[in-house]
């Protein structure tokens, strides 16, 4: 067998044309599908569509539940007087919830609780089910609506 320069350099130059022409193909396919997405998105916004869609699941109790959770912080919303927590143990139908105290009902004991846990550890959250909210839904919440609970108390674990 004899190596033939020309036809080695024949054979690369294909090889590293069809790579570089699947990597074309690759990013012009995912830049498609990304555009059909927001496309698709934008629709949904301007039929109004959205909105009715990403908050269907939203109801509010008749009456308060009294609930105490135990689980993980995993954010905290601007205010500070939000969380978003995971359940522990592990609840499949409800692996997370959302804990807020309302303004009318801060106060100084409150505050220093909420500086105290910071933005991670575990926590025990007493209060009120009032709820399910579709907030932070497709953020913290991997697309999920989730029960809302007033805060009466909440403290580190």
């Amino acid at each position: 067998m004899t190596w033939n320069i020309k036809s080695f350099q024949n054979k690369t130059n294909l090889i590293l044309s069809l790579i570089i022409l699947l990597i074309i193909t690759s990013i012009s396919v995912s830049y498609y599908s990304n555009w059909k997405e927001e496309k698709e998105f934008q629709k949904k916004l301007d039929d109004g569509k959205f909105y009715e869609e990403y908050t269907a699941c939203e109801k509010t109790f008749d009456e308060p539940i009294d609930v105490s959770w135990e689980g993980k912080v995993i954010g905290q919303m601007v205010s500070g007087t939000q969380y978003g927590i995971l359940k522990l143990p592990e609840d499949k139908e409800n692996p997370y919830f959302y804990a807020g105290i309302h303004d009318e009902e801060i106060n100084e004991a409150i505050l220093q609780k909420r500086a105290d846990v910071g933005l991670t550890g575990i926590v025990r959250v007493k209060g009120k089910w009032i709820g399910i909210t579709a907030a932070y839904r497709n953020t913290i919440f991997d697309g999920k609506c989730v029960p809302y609970v007033k805060i009466e108390s909440i403290e580190q674990i």
